[in-house]
């Protein structure tokens, strides 16, 4: 079992970081192991994607999204269990992240927001995963409005799997991560791949990166 995001503050997505969930989601696939990602600290998750570093990549826009595409395969389709667990906000590709995972842990200080259409911007491959999740009336109406799902909410959509209090969240995680390790990576590829959601489509998602992320300097 392997616990990853511990990065000492509240977590952004870079595209290194999407480069190591990625890779992490590999070595747990071939050591026969969950992947569990915990919050960096109590009352905490991710804030969504780094912005300052998305534009590092403004001219290569290919290569950052192609990154995070690649993430998100290996985490919906891999042959490693995912398990999340949720200590604070979930924002825009920290929501996707719960979203491609296998099963979701949250506290009460947990919720979930893809605020991106606020701003104009498209969040074409979590809109696919919501819909594919809670059906497409529902993941309309979350993402076009960017409002905070609350974790109680959250639980009734079935995005979150178990609610605990704060103090038992790891142990809740792992509880559950134990439980979706006894599928072997073989057949826990197989199944996640015949579960899989179309990622994304790269002529908008392009669109999105260039003018949101390069418009936004």
């Amino acid at each position: 079992m392997t616990d990853h995001l511990r990065d000492g503050r509240t977590p952004v997505f870079t595209r290194a970081a999407f480069a190591r969930l990625a890779t992490a989601a590999g070595e747990a696939e071939r050591a026969g192991e969950v992947l569990l990602i915990v919050p960096a600290a109590p009352g905490t998750f991710c804030a969504g994607a780094d912005l300052d570093d998305a534009r590092r990549y403004i001219d290569q826009p290919d290569d950052y999204l192609s990154m995070i595409d690649s993430c998100w395969e290996a985490l919906e389709s891999g042959g490693a269990p995912i398990v999340v667990a949720v200590d604070g906000p979930a924002v825009g590709g920290a929501f996707e992240l719960c979203l491609a995972a296998d099963a979701v842990v949250a506290t009460d200080r947990a919720w979930f927001s893809l605020p991106e259409a606020t701003f104009g911007l498209p969040p074409i491959s979590a809109t696919r995963r919501l819909a594919a999740a809670v059906g497409r009336t529902r993941a309309r109406e979350i993402v076009l409005s960017g409002r905070r799902v609350a974790c109680d909410e959250a639980r009734e959509l079935g995005l979150v799997k178990t609610l605990c209090a704060s103090d038992d969240l790891l142990t809740s995680a792992h509880a559950i991560a134990e439980a979706l390790g006894k599928a072997g990576p073989h057949a826990a590829r197989a199944i996640k791949s015949a579960l899989s959601t179309s990622a994304t489509d790269r002529e908008i998602a392009r669109e999105w990166f260039v003018r949101g992320i390069g418009g936004s300097r």
